[in-house]
């Protein structure tokens, strides 16, 4: 049996790459990147959450890998959260108390 893989991705345009403000790779199942638009920043969080029968510290740190990436964007930003990973925060995994 092989090894699984875990990643995400996110396509960006050749005309639109001058936008792209910056790009962090945080974990392998975690990045950010800035998209200038004439407006307002976007930063868009691309997650893939872990699943299934995973440990309760791997999902906690999973969580709150995504939280400090979601804190640590401009507040000026708009922020998405892209990926499997929104199952988590409405499960109330990933909830800040």
């Amino acid at each position: 049996m092989g090894t699984t893989k875990y990643g995400v991705a996110f396509v960006v345009e050749r005309d639109m790459k001058p936008c792209v403000l910056d790009f962090k790779v945080v974990v392998e199942r975690i990045f950010v990147f800035r998209i200038k638009t004439i407006s307002q920043n976007i930063s868009p969080i691309t997650v893939h959450a872990v699943t299934g029968a995973k440990e309760e510290l791997e999902t906690e740190a999973f969580c709150h890998t995504a939280e400090e990436m979601y804190d640590s964007c401009p507040s000026n930003d708009i922020q998405t959260v892209l990926g499997n990973g929104t199952s988590q925060w409405e499960g109330k995994k990933c909830n800040k108390q």
